[in-house]
């Protein structure tokens, strides 16, 4: 599952963040990387009501995007179905 999971952040993910932003079940979470300090944007699937946004962990708990938001406790925003936090 790794292998696929390498495959898509570098392959996938960078056409994902392209039409992610506008699809329902889509959103992209910004995050900063917990070492690097660098910024990122990370399509993610995503089901929303009115009270809150329901991110899956496609790959677990132990991907980078989870992890930096872990670290630094909440994302520092998102895009989800064309609106912007």
């Amino acid at each position: 599952m790794r292998v696929i999971a390498h495959f898509n952040k570098y392959v996938t993910n960078p056409l994902q963040r392209l039409w992610a932003p506008w699809l329902p079940y889509m959103a992209v979470i910004e995050h900063t990387g917990r070492k690097s300090g660098k910024p990122y944007r990370t399509p993610v699937m995503a089901f929303v009501d009115s009270k809150s946004v329901r991110v899956v962990l496609n790959y677990g708990t132990q991907s980078d995007w989870v992890r930096n938001v872990r670290a630094a406790g909440r994302p520092k925003c998102g895009t989800v179905a064309g609106a912007t936090c």
